[in-house]
């Protein structure tokens, strides 16, 4: 059986990783799942994969599953607020479908 969730996907630079993570674990969120992320934007060129003397300004992804459509949206809005007024991000909240409930 399916079962409907919430899906939250954070593109930031690496340097943020230890605090996103942090807020994640405040909210509530049972697991995530991080990724090395790579892009292009007005404000940089970030290559997935590339040499580069500072890890810190690697992009990453973290996708989060959270089964409750409020907190999902509490939580987006708390990274956008917290991070990303004042550094380059992006977070996006899309409906999913789960098979292990108790997972999320």
């Amino acid at each position: 059986m399916k079962y409907q969730a919430y899906q939250i996907n954070i593109i930031a630079e690496k340097v943020l990783e230890e605090d996103l993570i942090a807020l994640l674990e405040e909210a509530g969120a049972k697991g995530y799942s991080i990724f090395e992320a790579g892009g292009n934007s007005s404000l940089h060129l970030h290559p997935a994969q590339h040499a580069s003397i500072i890890d810190a300004l690697h992009l990453m992804k973290i996708e989060v599953i959270v089964k409750d459509q409020q907190k999902a949206e509490q939580i987006a809005e708390q990274i956008t607020q917290e991070f990303f007024d004042t550094q380059p991000g992006i977070v996006s909240l899309s409906e999913v479908w789960i098979f292990r409930p108790q997972k999320f």
